[in-house]
This record gives C-alpha cells, sequence and structure tokens, in this order.
C-alpha cells in the first residue's frame, strides 16, 4: 500500500528492508523520484547506498537481511542495490569458514575472545592478542546459522570451541589452585607467628574466588563482595563457564568421530588445499553432512 514514486506503489518488502528483486521490482522503491530514501533507507544521494536511518537510531532489527547501510564501514557485499543477505556459494562459504584468520567458536556463539576481550584474562592460556583480529560477519553468522545441525557437524566447530573454552577454564582454574595455596601459606604463617609471639588477633584471611579468581577477605561485607561479583571479568567467566557446562553436557564427540569434524580434519591435515574433499566413500561414518549422533 502507499503511493511511491512515478505513479508507483510502494513496495512494501522495501519498506521493510527486505526486497531481494532489486531493479527487476515493480513497485516503487523511493529511488525513482527524487532520489529520496523510502522504508528504513534515506540519506543516501548521488545513487549511493542509503543509510538505515534505524541502525543510525540504534534500532535496526533486520541484521544481515536489512537492504540498507549499516554504517560507512558495512562489511556486507552489496548485490543489485542491496545490502540484504544474500548466501554465498556453498564450496566457497565451506572455504571461508575453514579459514585460519576466522573465529569459528563466534560462528557457535561461544568465542572466549569475544568475551574476555579487555579484561586481565584476554590473553590467558591458549588466547593470543593475534586472536582478537580474527574475522566475524554478520553475513558469515546469518549463513551458519542457517545449516541443519547435521551439516555443522560435519565441521566440527562446536568441539573445537568447546576444547578452546575448556583450555582457557583450565588456565583460569590453575591461576586460582596457586593462589589459593598461595593464601593458605600465608595464613599458616600468619597463624605460626601469632602463636610465637602470644599476639590473640590473626590478621584477615586471603580467600581467592573460584569463578573469576579475583581476591577477597574474610573482612568484607556482602556489599564489597557484591561489586566485586558485578565487574565485567566476573561477570564474563561466568558465561564461560556457563557456556561450557552446557556444550559439555551435550556430550559433543571427539573430532573425528564418525564424520563427526571431517571437514574441520581434513582442512587441518592439508586435504581441502589439495581441492579434493575426502570421498564420502571413504567415510563409513558418512550422514549426508557430518555426524550429529553425538550432539544431540
Amino acid at each position: 500500500g502507499g503511493g511511491g514514486g512515478g505513479g508507483r506503489e510502494m513496495c512494501g518488502d522495501f519498506s521493510r528492508g527486505n526486497c531481494t528483486r532489486g531493479g527487476s521490482c515493480r513497485f516503487s522503491h523511493g529511488d525513482d523520484d527524487n532520489g529520496g530514501g523510502g522504508g528504513g533507507g534515506g540519506g543516501g544521494g548521488g545513487g549511493g547506498p542509503q543509510m538505515c536511518q534505524d541502525f543510525r537510531r540504534g534500532q535496526c532489527a533486520r541484521g544481515v537481511n536489512c537492504r540498507f547501510a549499516h554504517g560507512e564501514d558495512d562489511e556486507r557485499q552489496m548485490v543489485d542495490g542491496s545490502y540484504a543477505f544474500k548466501p554465498v556459494r556453498q564450496d566457497d562459504f565451506e572455504k571461508q569458514i575453514l579459514g585460519k584468520n576466522i573465529d569459528r567458536a563466534a560462528l557457535c556463539g561461544c568465542s572466549p575472545y569475544s568475551f574476555l576481550e579487555g579484561t586481565r584474562s584476554e590473553t590467558l592460556g591458549p588466547l593470543t592478542k593475534a586472536g582478537y583480529k580474527l574475522k566475524r560477519t554478520e553475513a558469515m553468522q546469518e549463513q551458519w546459522n542457517r545449516l541443519p545441525q547435521r551439516e555443522k557437524d560435519g565441521f566440527g566447530f562446536e568441539r573445537e570451541a568447546q576444547d578452546l573454552l575448556q583450555a582457557v577454564q583450565d588456565a583460569m582454574d590453575a591461576q586460582i589452585e596457586e593462589k589459593r595455596h598461595e593464601f593458605e601459606a600465608e595464613w599458616e604463617s600468619a597463624k605460626a607467628i601469632a602463636e610465637q609471639t602470644g599476639e590473640g588477633k590473626l590478621p584477615s584471611r586471603k580467600q581467592v574466588d573460584t569463578t573469576s579468581g579475583f581476591e577477597f577477605d574474610d573482612s568484607m561485607g556482602r556489599e564489597e563482595l557484591d561489586d566485586l561479583e558485578q565487574t565485567k571479568h566476573h561477570a564474563c567467566w561466568m558465561a564461560i563457564r556457563d557456556i561450557l557446562g552446557r556444550l559439555k553436557a551435550r556430550g559433543l564427540p571427539p573430532l573425528g568421530t564418525n564424520g563427526y569434524g571431517k571437514k574441520l580434519l581434513d582442512e587441518r591435515e592439508g586435504k581441502n588445499e589439495r581441492g579434493v574433499w575426502q570421498s564420502k566413500t571413504d567415510d563409513r561414518g558418512d550422514r549426508g553432512g557430518g555426524g550429529g549422533g553425538g550432539a544431540g
């Protein structure tokens, strides 16, 4: 409904930011009259991409399906005058997400790099500064989200992410245990000195939080502890431990089990670089894209 330029009716899909017909659409996109923007867009003169007004207000719910530009550095490819999501060919997509410059854990929604950036744990254990430069885009995420679970299992990214999170958690737990032993030794030393000198009062006993490793002592009140538990670092560690627990509860098989994660293993072994996926006849556990048996 609604009037468009040149007497043409306004395109309802365009107004919602999801018209995929581009220049072949018989309805008005608001740019065939005076160059004005229609729907959620506007402000793009001279035939350039129109800026999403909802995005400017922080209210665009269309995400990668929005045809308008989301900022000057929008990484989505423009096709037929639209930024709306257009999936790439499956084989090209596979090569893309198996690249060494991709944050594959982010595709699964559980990248430690997404959580710990800017915290004191950002280079803990296997995490590196270079890891924060790994690529993650909305378009890549959208195409990954649309894959059936059995195809996702063929990549094994969820188990890869689980193993990474486990290594990061193990490194944090080792730090916590080391600090706990240090504080225990200090406490025993303080007690021994107090007994030797006859002093009845002992200093406050130091403790270490078992989730994020923050330090506190017995004299702290609940309000002070609440402040420590509300820091970004502690919240991130609560999320990491929760996500890791849920991944492990799914019983994801080790990579290579009945075809699970076969594409990732092939990439690691360089088989994909030779341009040939291992034949399905060689994969006795092949189930049309991956082993979903252990993922549940």
